[in-house]
């Protein structure tokens, strides 16, 4: 988890062309804040030539559209972009809900940037939606949850530096601007490790526990102990594991897949798998979150090939574990043998048949709106 820095300012003060350059300095991705009504936004004619009209315009669409739904910006850019991973320069925020709901106090940096004679003067909304989020971040200072080194205020007399010929000895412009802001922005930046999410639920799942995985795995105890698991655990490096209650009221984590079965211990495993054969791989680094998905549910049946023996079996499905962030998946699945395993997408075929796997290849492209 990183900073994000948000750029606060007027219309046409530079926001953009600092938050390009601050981006490209940090590392960053650069966004705007009005993307979501530019979307809807369909310019009239006299707007097209006219920047006070262009703006008066927008200003009156967004206006519409917040009365309609309030949180229409925050929705549209938390849906197009990870936020809350960080590294984005945000400039326009402009209306103090959408800053109090996106802005993190704990990592983020806020900038503004201001341009007294600029070209074009604020519209009410603009200017009374700045003044509050003055208000926002002056309280939090002032009470000491944010140090006030993570604000700062940029000026500049003119864009450009042609523009200052005659101006009095001090005056800068955008770059002047650009340049500082990258100085003071860089150390403040914070890089944070994201919380992992190490334990997930599962469906209410009966199963049966080898004896030695309540003694320290101590193969001198022998048999099986009737159990629920209820979690899978990630533990990066390690092989997936899972929380189990016994029927007595015990409770164990770390259980491994290779130490649990669905069936009865009356009933024999049929040439029992190993660990390297029913976790597909080791668990991966950051967030899990495990989903019975109805439809799959609802199919049941399906055929598991394993990888290392080209063994195939028959099996259940319960559930399906995601590593979210490094874009991997396993299915919790229960074996005609008695035992479970956790196996990709690619090595599954719901159905009865007994079809062989499609040569078809996993999906490493990337799909980004607008990018």
């Amino acid at each position: 988890m990183r900073s994000n820095v948000f750029i606060i300012g007027h219309s046409k003060v530079g926001k953009s062309p600092l938050a390009k350059r601050l981006a490209e300095h940090l590392g960053f991705t650069a966004i705007g804040a009005s993307e979501w009504v530019k979307a809807r936004y369909v310019p009239s004619d006299d707007a097209l030539c006219d920047t006070a009209k262009y703006i008066a315009e927008i200003t009156s669409l967004s206006q519409r559209l917040l009365a309609q739904n309030p949180d229409a910006c925050v929705e549209f850019m938390r849906a197009k972009y990870p936020l809350a991973d960080g590294g984005y320069v945000i400039e326009g925020v402009r209306n103090p809900r959408d800053f109090t709901l996106l802005y993190r106090p704990d990592v983020d940096l806020v900038i503004y940037l201001a341009y007294p004679d600029g070209p074009v003067q604020p519209t009410t909304f603009e200017k009374s939606g700045i003044v509050a989020i003055f208000d926002v971040a002056a309280w939090l200072i002032e009470n000491g949850i944010v140090p006030p080194s993570r604000f700062a205020r940029f000026s500049i007399d003119a864009y450009r530096r042609a523009d200052l010929d005659g101006s009095p000895c001090g005056a800068r412009d955008l770059d002047d601007a650009i340049e500082r802001a990258c100085e003071w922005a860089a150390p403040l930046v914070i890089e944070r490790e994201a919380p992992r999410i190490v334990h997930a639920d599962l469906p209410r799942t009966l199963a049966w526990v080898e004896n030695r995985v309540l003694h320290n795995d101590d193969p001198a105890h022998e048999g099986w102990t009737p159990c629920t698991v209820f979690c899978v655990s990630s533990y990066a490096g390690h092989a997936p594991t899972f929380g189990i209650l016994t029927d007595a009221g015990a409770m164990f984590s770390y259980v491994p897949i290779h130490r649990l079965r669905h069936t009865p211990p009356s009933e024999p495993l049929d040439d029992r798998m190993e660990l390297d054969d029913l976790a597909y791989h080791d668990s991966r680094e950051g967030r899990i979150v495990a989903i019975a998905h109805r439809l799959l549910a609802f199919r049941g049946v399906l055929t598991a090939t394993f990888k290392r023996t080209g063994r195939r079996v028959r099996a259940g499905y319960i559930a399906s574990i995601d590593w979210y962030s490094g874009n991997d998946l396993l299915h919790f699945i229960a074996l005609a043998n008695g035992q479970f395993a956790m196996l990709p997408s690619h090595k599954i075929m719901f159905g009865d048949g007994d079809e062989p796997l499609p040569d078809y290849e996993k999906m490493r492209a990337e799909w980004r709106v607008g990018r």
